[in-house]
């Protein structure tokens, strides 16, 4: 919030004169004078606000119940200003300038084989440090949807897991099969009626180390990338943390992130990543999904490994991503829809022999559509979720009308 350029002529009809609605029209800018498309203009203590369009235009409605509230101006990668309503000229067009957030990396240190080498080392020593063989493993997935920051929804699922080893491979022979164990789901209350994909594939593919196509670790587009790592940050002796930035016009997003490298062997621990809106992309901004505009705010990713028996494996990702439904015809924020996907891995089983799964094993369950028995009884010794529980927060908006089990058996076969 330190950069606010707003060009005010006079003040001819301060809001506060004003004993009615008024309308205020303006724009949101970079420094250099770039529009940024749908920008979002937000009352701080009412929570009510609009989006730009896409040429950072904007029309926002003024009460007199909000004289003493403060207008937020924001977009992902941009610093967010604020102005007091009092502050307003109504008979004049605002000109908000939001000044880039830069990736703010601590100072240097050059390595000596350049970090982008590095890079390549940890991606090298792959097959040697992570498991290549098949191995079996459970997992916990818990998937939560929030709706202005309350939630709506949730799907909780037992799996257990075929993986053929880490091979750097696209065929689907080399992708992992689930069976499912047991699950359950809450009751639905979202508004919006947005269709659902089959997000716990979508997430298993955030396995950046199993698949690196369009990641970091596919070697073939390191070039692609800005390398930094801290100069002076203590994570010990055994442990390098390399930053990465990645932006090109022609994509839709821009990606910035973390690499955890442990030992000689350069093994990778721990994966993070940021991914927000990029304003030098060209193309279309909004998806329309069941008559709204959905328009993508931010996105991140955490991948962890753990050490089993000197291998590396899984053990959890998490993936939360945020957008912003704008109505049709006013262009307002109807509703902010946040989505987190998370699964927990349990100890690792080699296969042996190692063959392709069993036919009980699928590549992916249709989970919003799918039948199941609710058995209370699994879940109370269930180490996974007991390790895992779900916060106080999403229980207690979940069951404003009725307790969770309710829920579940429910929506379980009786």
């Amino acid at each position: 919030m330190r950069y606010l350029l707003i060009l005010l002529y006079s003040l001819l009809f301060p809001i506060l004169a004003l004993g009615q609605d008024v309308v205020v029209t303006g724009v949101v800018k970079t420094e250099g004078g770039q529009p940024i498309p749908y920008a979002t203009i937000k009352f701080k203590q009412a929570g009510k606000g609009t989006v730009a369009n896409d040429n950072g235009g904007f029309v926002l409605k003024i009460s007199p119940g909000d004289q003493k509230d403060t207008i937020e101006f924001s977009s992902m990668g941009f610093e967010h200003v604020t102005l007091a309503v009092t502050d307003i000229n109504v008979s004049n067009k605002l000109n908000i300038g939001l000044k880039e957030e830069y990736y703010d990396l601590p100072e240097t240190q050059v390595e000596a084989d350049g970090l982008e080498n590095i890079i390549r080392k940890a991606i090298g020593n792959i097959p040697g440090s992570f498991q290549s063989q098949a191995y079996s493993y459970p997992i916990f997935y818990r998937q939560h949807h929030l709706e202005n920051e309350e939630c709506v929804r949730l799907i909780e699922v037992a799996f257990e897991v075929h993986d053929p080893g880490y091979v750097y491979t696209t065929a689907a022979s080399q992708q992992e099969r689930l069976k499912l164990l047991e699950m359950r789901k809450s009751k639905v209350y979202e508004m919006n009626n947005g269709q659902h994909g089959n997000h716990l594939a979508d997430l298993i593919l955030e396995n950046s180390v199993h698949y690196r196509i369009g990641t970091v670790l596919n070697e073939k587009a390191l070039s692609f990338f800005e390398f930094s790592r801290p100069k002076d940050e203590d994570l010990g002796a055994d442990t390098k943390q390399i930053q990465y930035s990645y932006k090109n016009p022609k994509d839709e997003k821009v990606v910035r992130g973390k690499l955890w490298l442990e030992g000689e062997e350069c093994t990778i621990n721990r994966i993070e990543e940021t991914t927000y809106p990029n304003i030098e992309y060209s193309g279309p901004w909004a998806r329309n999904t069941g008559g709204y505009d959905w328009i993508f705010r931010e996105g991140r990713k955490v991948v962890q490994y753990k050490k089993v028996e000197g291998k590396m494996y899984l053990d959890s990702i998490s993936f939360y991503y945020k957008h912003d439904l704008i109505h049709p015809t006013f262009h307002n924020i109807d509703y902010t829809v946040e989505e987190y996907f998370e699964i927990w891995a349990g100890e690792p089983r080699l296969v042996v022999p190692q063959t392709l799964p069993i036919k009980e094993f699928k590549k992916s369950y249709d989970l919003y559509g799918k039948r199941y028995q609710y058995h209370p009884t699994f879940w109370e010794s269930y180490s996974l979720y007991q390790q895992h529980p779900l916060e106080s927060k999403a229980i207690k908006e979940l069951e404003w009308k009725m307790p969770l089990e309710e829920q579940f058996m429910k929506k379980g076969i009786d």
